[in-house]
């Protein structure tokens, strides 16, 4: 899927209604501080302010987001709340994790304002400098400091604001699977037809590096894995079990409605939370050896232009209220120790906070440096 362009100007959905008619400098009791940031908000009818030493009210604030799901709430939620509190106009791309990096790292000093992507991508823009640490500007990201510190990533360059897991899922039934597999070996040997996560998502990645794991026994977050065992193991076991490749989230969600395939490698909770409470559909929770962590993140560049105003924008990723808006939405995890699951997501088992710590991160350096050697071969093998 490619970037789509979008000014953001609806309602936002979560909390009370905020409405800022003129925007004002107060101290005193009751007066949220920000540094930077200035603006009226209302809480249950009653208007507070927000006391800073500059006023972002009027700035414009260029955004990427994730797509799917996560767009979706970004949209309806986080992007229209930061507009009406703080008088922002922010306009958004929607781009897959890859496609971010990608366009940042090769124009690094015009870059957008704010990210919203996956762990892989905070790695990756971190290690070349081009975030901003988060931990120096808690004035702003208020929330900040409420996230359980093993969801701040590289050096505080980057914070969850989503959590789930990606694992098989299965389909139960008389064509399908009599019994929930519990390892991922079972998955890939005993499926008779598979669809599978294309490369450029970081589960392409890590399913060549769990095949890698599974091959030699070896730990999956090991820094020398041998990836030549796990191509061979997906050759004999997987390649000629794959019926289809899929290309986003729709295409996705068609394959499982056609019921024609055993088992899709991975499955991510956020895709349609409410399939996950249906019989015939099980997904496969932590399955041997580990289950892989999925956390959707956020971060400010650190050649952003309007710096002030896009930490108060992600600051709102990191809300409580938004994020129990999104666990109901989504059916994951939350990263805010203040916030708390919704039931669909604990329906389903996505990971709390406390269960996402258990699971088993691919070392993301090892990726990160063969990434494009592994997607020729992974093409060569897979034809996509």
């Amino acid at each position: 899927m490619g970037m789509r362009s979008r000014n953001i100007g609806e309602e936002g959905t979560h909390g009370t209604e905020t409405t800022c008619n003129r925007r004002r400098l107060l101290t005193g009791v009751g007066a949220l501080s920000v540094s930077g940031v200035a603006g009226c908000v209302s809480t249950n009818g009653e208007e507070e302010t927000i006391e800073g030493s500059g006023d972002i009210g009027g700035e414009t604030l260029n955004v990427m987001i994730n797509a799917g799901r996560f767009a979706e709430m970004f949209e309806r939620s986080v992007i229209p709340n930061a507009e009406e509190k703080y008088d922002l106009t922010i306009n958004a791309d929607i781009a897959f994790t890859g496609e971010q990096t990608s366009e940042i790292t090769a124009n690094p000093d015009n870059p957008p304002d704010a990210v919203m992507l996956g762990r892989d991508g905070i790695y990756e823009l971190a290690q070349q400098d081009l975030l901003e640490p988060l931990d120096e500007h808690t004035d702003t990201v208020t929330h900040y400091e409420d996230v359980h510190d093993h969801l701040k990533w590289d050096d505080d360059h980057g914070v969850a604001w989503s959590l789930g897991e990606a694992s098989p899922l299965v389909v139960r039934g008389d064509e399908h699977w009599d019994h929930t597999p519990d390892t991922w070996d079972e998955v890939f040997r005993e499926s008779e037809t598979i669809s599978l996560v294309p490369f450029d998502w970081a589960e392409g990645p890590q399913v060549l590096m769990m095949a890698a794991a599974i091959a030699t026994d070896d730990d999956f977050s090991s820094a020398d894995l041998d990836i030549d065992a796990g191509f061979e193991y997906l050759e004999e076991h997987v390649e000629p079990k794959v019926t289809n490749i899929w290309q986003n989230e729709q295409q996705l969600l068609q394959l499982v409605g056609n019921e024609a395939t055993d088992s899709f490698v991975p499955w991510i909770d956020y895709i349609d939370p409410e399939l996950l409470r249906e019989e015939n559909y099980e997904m496969v929770r932590r399955p041997d050896p580990t289950g892989i962590p999925y956390a959707q993140c956020v971060a400010v560049t650190s050649n952003s232009d309007n710096k002030e105003a896009a930490l108060a924008y992600i600051n709102e990723a990191l809300d409580p209220d938004l994020q129990e808006e999104a666990s109901e939405y989504m059916g994951q995890g939350v990263t805010n120790a203040n916030a708390e699951m919704a039931e669909v997501a604990e329906d389903i088992g996505a990971p709390s906070a406390e269960e996402f710590e258990e699971l088993e991160y691919q070392d993301f350096e090892m990726m990160w440096e063969n990434r494009s050697e592994w997607a020729e071969r992974w093409s060569a093998l897979f034809g996509g």
